[in-house]
This record gives C-alpha cells, sequence and structure tokens, in this order.
C-alpha cells in the first residue's frame, strides 16, 4: 500500500511553515493544525502505526535545512525533538548557528551573483559582517567563529577538503580546487599553467612596475591567524596545505588588480608571483612561527619537534 501520510505531511510543512523554521518552534508556529488535518482521515490509534511515515516526513522537511529532528506523537500531540549541533552547548546556542545556516543557505542561492572566476566566489564585506553578526550574543572568538562558518559552509556548497575558504582583505572568500589543464606539459609551462614565464613577466612588469611585495605583507598577517595559525595548526597539516594556500592568498591579490581582458591568465600568473616572492613569504612566516615559540606558545613549540 502506497505511503499517502508523508507527501501528505511534507505538502502542509513546506505550504504552511517558514521555510527557516527552527525545528523546536514546530508546535508554537503549528498550533496543532496538522494533527488535526491528518485525523480527518485517520485516528489517532491509526496515526500511531504510521509514526515511521510521520518521521520521514518531519525528517526530509528539516533535514533541508541540516537539522535533525526526531518526531514522536505523544498525548494527542505531535512532538518535535531536535538534535543540537554540539551536544554540549544549550538551546540559544544552537538557535544562533541554525540562524548562520540559514543565512549560508542564502548565500549558496545566489552564489552565482558573486563568482569571480569558475573556481573562485568572493562575498563582500557586508555579506561577511551578516555571517559574524550572528556570534553577537554568545562568547566566541574570532577564530572560533571563523571555524562555525567553514563548517557550514562546506556542507551547505558540498565542499570537499581541497577546497578552501578564506577571511581575507575584508571578504569572505570560497576557492574551488582546480586541477591544473597542463598536466601533458612540462616545465615552466606546467608551472604556469601553460603560458610562457616571458609573457607572464610582461603582464607583471605591465601591472605592478614596482612589485606586489607590499600587498602580499600586508594581507599575510591576517592570512597566517586565519589559514595557518601556529597556535592551532600541526606540522602535517601545514606542510599538506601551505602551498594552495598562499596560492590562494595571492590568486585574491591579484584578482584586485588584473584587467577582465588578463583574467584567463590568473592562475598562470598567480604562480609566476609566488615563485618569485616566495622564499620572503617563506621568511615572514618562519618569523611568525619563532615569534609563537618566544612566547612560549605550546602547539607552536610542538609544531617545531
Amino acid at each position: 500500500m502506497a505511503d499517502q501520510l508523508t507527501p501528505k505531511i511534507l505538502d502542509y510543512l513546506h505550504e504552511e511553515m517558514p521555510h527557516d523554521m527552527y525545528a523546536l518552534d514546530f508546535e508554537k508556529q503549528d498550533k496543532g493544525i496538522l494533527l488535526q488535518i491528518l485525523l480527518k482521515d485517520n485516528s489517532i490509534e491509526a496515526l500511531k502505526t504510521q509514526e515511521l511515515s510521520i518521521k520521514v516526513a518531519f525528517g526530509k522537511y528539516f533535514k533541508s535545512s541540516f537539522q535533525r529532528v526526531e518526531v514522536t506523537l505523544v498525548n494527542d500531540t505531535l512532538k518535535v525533538k531536535k538534535s543540537f549541533e554540539y551536544p554540549k552547548e544549550n538551546e540559544h546556542f544552537d538557535r544562533c548557528l541554525h540562524s548562520l545556516k540559514v543565512s549560508v543557505l542564502g548565500l549558496e542561492e545566489i552564489k552565482d551573483s558573486y563568482k569571480k572566476l569558475e573556481f573562485l566566489y568572493m562575498f563582500d564585506t557586508e555579506k561577511r559582517d551578516e555571517l559574524f553578526k550572528i556570534f553577537e550574543t554568545l562568547n566566541v572568538d574570532i577564530y572560533a567563529q571563523r571555524d562555525y562558518i567553514r563548517t557550514i559552509m562546506y556542507d551547505v556548497f558540498d565542499l570537499n577538503k581541497r577546497d578552501l575558504i578564506l577571511f581575507l582583505r575584508s571578504k569572505l572568500y570560497i576557492r574551488y580546487f582546480k586541477r591544473s589543464n597542463q598536466a601533458q606539459s612540462s616545465g615552466a609551462e606546467r608551472r604556469y599553467e601553460g603560458r610562457s614565464a616571458d609573457e607572464l613577466e610582461l603582464l607583471f612588469k605591465e601591472m605592478f612596475p614596482d612589485g606586489i611585495w607590499e600587498d602580499i605583507e600586508k594581507s599575510l598577517p591576517e592570512f597566517l591567524k586565519d589559514q595557518l595559525n601556529f597556535q592551532r595548526i600541526s606540522n602535517e597539516n601545514f606542510i599538506k596545505n601551505f602551498v594552495p594556500a598562499f596560492m590562494s592568498m595571492v590568486e585574491i591579490i591579484l584578482l584586485e588588480y588584473i584587467r577582465d581582458q588578463d583574467r584567463d591568465q590568473i592562475q598562470g600568473l598567480t604562480g609566476y608571483v609566488l615563485r618569485i616572492y616566495f622564499d620572503k613569504i617563506l621568511t615572514y612566516t618562519a618569523e611568525n612561527l619563532l615569534k609563537h615559540i618566544l612566547l612560549r606558545d605550546k602547539n607552536p613549540d610542538k609544531f617545531v619537534k
């Protein structure tokens, strides 16, 4: 026999409930109406035998907003219980995280408006700050806030481990991993996405006659705290991630300057610029690590051991 209850409940939830509803607000929003509708065609006893269909419907509905729920029929009332994302935290904290998910889902719906390159999205300062504003009533430091945002964005945008989320230059970036199209090339062509070093040198000198180290140096403090923070990162993760992370940082800086007609060269130019300044970037990074060690921070000390 076909399950008619699940689609009926789903129709009601989609049509009558706020799309961004926090699961524990269901009873307040519903006011018992759904159960009254279901009782027109079923007795309470009959509904109890179809409780699995009710659970499936609610599970599907709240899954779209990344909420996990359990629904039961208790004393002629539909009771919704929500699994907290972080069980040790309270309901207020969980509600804030839900608001964050709703905001990130909104960004995902309009992401094409913020597409800068085939593999790069840039959300402006206003959009970034809207996410941080959600944490105003929570005692959470800025780096933990960024971690929560990252975790949710990885889920909502269906990112994989090689994709990056960066907080840089007052903006928020999603940088999808892009495999090189130059697997059959060799030498400099492979390094620079098929562009010759001479071609990229001309473009670089035309765009930055005085170089671009000043911009890179200004970005490094924030970047290191966010992406390669020695107070938090392991030696293994640093080795695995530092090259693609620095590549993304340079790419974002170049994006602010490169002309529209030259955007197809940005990956090659990024590789070229990183090669020029790689030693300086590593020296700056090593000095940053040394400062943490001199301050007797535990993680950096473990990092070098």
